[in-house]
């Protein structure tokens, strides 16, 4: 995977909390925030990069990475969830197929 190849995959997930008023911050707090935020950057922009623009414009307003991929693996997970669904349909039906066959063959 592009994100695992690229380390972006381990910024995602040590995601940093955006604080709600940078204007409190120290200095040093402020100059790791902004260390954490130029990290955060490459993954955002692998993110961005591997989209089609209908699924760009879902994230093109999020400033994390982290944040940005949660978004986009929601739709993903029920996408996933209906593909299960499916195969249980199909093996059902499947058993249901077989089962008439053979009460077909008792019949004759």
């Amino acid at each position: 995977m592009l994100l695992d190849f690229q380390c972006a995959w381990d910024i995602i997930q040590k995601y940093y909390e955006e604080p709600q008023d940078e204007g409190i911050l120290s200095p040093t707090e402020m100059r790791t925030l902004l260390k954490k935020k130029a990290k955060d950057q490459q993954p955002l922009t692998l993110i961005h990069q591997g989209l089609d623009d209908h699924m760009f414009e879902n994230v093109a307003h999020i400033t994390t990475s982290k944040k940005a991929w949660e978004i986009l693996e929601k739709p993903l997970q029920v996408v996933d969830k209906v593909k299960k669904i499916n195969a249980i349909i199909i093996i059902i039906l499947f058993y249901i197929h077989t089962f008439i066959i053979i009460i077909n063959m008792k019949i004759i």
